[in-house]
């Protein structure tokens, strides 16, 4: 199995990280409560870092900073502080689904904001202005984005922060992914105005009031199961965090933050090397991404990718790649409202669109992947692998067998294209050629779920499968076709030439 469903780093956090994280797990100072806001050794750690990565002229302290039990934590926290149910939160989408689900928990509306394959799915401020009504409390950002992969330029993000200043509401950004951005600062937001060294932002500019930034230890340090994020807010708006967090939270976990805070400056050549391996990761999934996919965006852990198959769903294909090649995906449909479509209409061709993660795999199977992929193009080989062109929930037809012992009915396309290219000389290494990338048959067969109204192909690769073939065959005989039963004529039933004569 190839697994690029989740977003988790595919590499172990480095050997003096492990080290901290063990000796300050079996310190007793470890067990008990510390700050509702967190340690303050690494509230101020965290600052000093943020000014190496935003720049020197950022106007930061540890009193902005509260440590929470991951992102997302902290984004449920911001939301409490400025939000109530009935409010109005504008999300662009695809969306992160824990944004959106969250929302929904709390009884606060959830306002897409589309944005489109054309534009490489940035966000449009006067878009996101139409949308922003007397009930919209906050616009959310995710840069890198996540499921999309597009990276927001600091010109994109000063915009909707002087938008989120002009209606008087927030601005929440989560920049869980910031640390792979690698051509430059993420934003110049924190710079107060007279120092900005950005022309997009004016020189009354202050990110106090207007801005809440979110970020995750989790994927730039590769300690996910430790659970520690941060928000960094003004102080008005920390006032409220604190009392969210007090309430839900108490601390976040203390011996990741007693790990950490000593070793941010050592482990930024780790965090800069991950992020350039990343980069020319990206680099070797567009090479090797078959021409008909297409790429709408890439970049921190994500590649966003539209299959070519008309008419049939992300949902379904992301099945039948787990299921046919072993490849772990998640359809767009993750990433929206029900029933919301990425054009704006409805349909399966607007419904196309894939997820990628390509943090959680080395080089070496993102090859594999994309070799895969190319197998599933094809239809003189694999040919289960290339049924995702017809899937199981598209119309079947009918056609009459080779020696007219009754009809028989092709699961897909493709599989019809491969039994015409069977004859009667047909040997068994030929059909151990054709078939070797599928496993065992029997596997394909109970677990993609083909609908089919008379008769089925069944191909047994090995002697030792047959009777498990037939079982399976016959017991499906009973519930698609009582009345015909006609399943192992020469056309309908390809088995290894030495067991044909065996057969019923």
């Amino acid at each position: 199995m190839l697994d690029m469903s989740q977003g988790i780093p595919g590499i172990p956090p480095p050997a003096m990280l492990l080290d901290a994280l063990g000796r300050c797990a079996s310190d007793p100072q470890a067990c008990g409560y510390c700050s509702i806001t967190g340690e303050p050794l690494l509230m101020s750690a965290l600052a000093k870092e943020m000014k190496h990565i935003y720049g020197t002229d950022c106007d930061l302290s540890p009193d902005d900073t509260a440590l929470t039990a991951g992102a997302n934590m902290a984004f449920t926290a911001a939301i409490m502080a400025v939000a109530d149910a009935g409010d109005e939160v504008v999300l662009p989408v695809p969306w992160y689904f824990n944004h959106g689900m969250t929302l929904q928990m709390m009884g606060i509306i959830a306002v897409p904001l589309p944005t489109l394959p054309h534009e490489g799915f940035l966000p449009s401020p006067r878009k996101c202005a139409e949308l922003i009504s007397t009930k919209t409390k906050a616009i959310v950002l995710v840069s890198p984005n996540n499921p999309t992969g597009a990276i927001y330029s600091p010109s994109l993000i000063a915009s909707f922060a002087l938008l989120a200043r002009e209606r008087n509401i927030a601005l929440i950004m989560d920049e869980t992914y910031r640390d792979f951005v690698t051509n430059g600062v993420p934003h110049h937001l924190f710079v107060p105005g007279p120092l900005q060294p950005s022309p997009d932002l004016p020189t009354d500019w202050t990110w106090r009031r207007h801005f809440i930034h979110l970020f995750s230890f989790s994927k730039s340090y590769c300690i996910p199961g430790h659970r520690l994020g941060a928000v960094v807010a003004g102080a008005d708006v920390m006032e409220q965090i604190k009392t969210v967090l007090d309430c839900i939270q108490i601390c976040a976990p203390r011996h990741v933050q007693l790990a950490l805070y000593p070793l941010l400056p050592e482990l930024r050549p780790f965090i800069r090397e991950t992020a350039h391996a990343l980069v020319q990761r990206h680099k070797l999934f567009r090479s090797l991404l078959p021409s008909t996919w297409e790429l709408g965006s890439q970049g921190g852990y994500y590649a966003f990718v539209k299959h070519p198959f008309k008419g049939i769903s992300a949902t379904e294909v992301s099945r039948r790649m787990a299921v046919e090649t072993g490849i772990v995906t998640l359809p767009a449909g993750f990433f929206m409202p029900l029933n919301y479509a990425i054009t704006g209409s409805t349909g399966k061709d607007a419904d196309r669109w894939i997820r990628f993660s390509v943090a959680n795999v080395d080089d070496t199977k993102v090859e594999k992947v994309l070799s895969r992929h190319g197998r599933v193009q094809s239809t003189s080989e694999g040919a289960i692998l290339a049924s995702l062109t017809h899937p199981s929930s598209s119309t079947h037809k009918k056609e009459k067998s080779s020696k007219g012992k009754g009809k028989a009915v092709d699961a897909d396309h493709a599989m019809k294209k491969s039994r015409r290219n069977l004859n009667k000389t047909t040997t068994e290494s030929t059909l151990a050629k054709l078939f070797t990338s599928c496993g065992p048959l029997y596997q394909a067969l109970k677990l993609s779920n083909v609908q089919l109204d008379d008769c089925f192909i069944v191909v047994c690769p090995t002697v030792d499968e047959l009777p498990e073939m037939r079982r399976l065959a016959e017991k499906r005989a009973q519930h698609y076709m009582p009345k015909e039963r006609e399943l192992c004529s020469e056309s309908t039933l390809v088995a290894p030439a030495s067991e044909r004569d065996a057969m019923p």
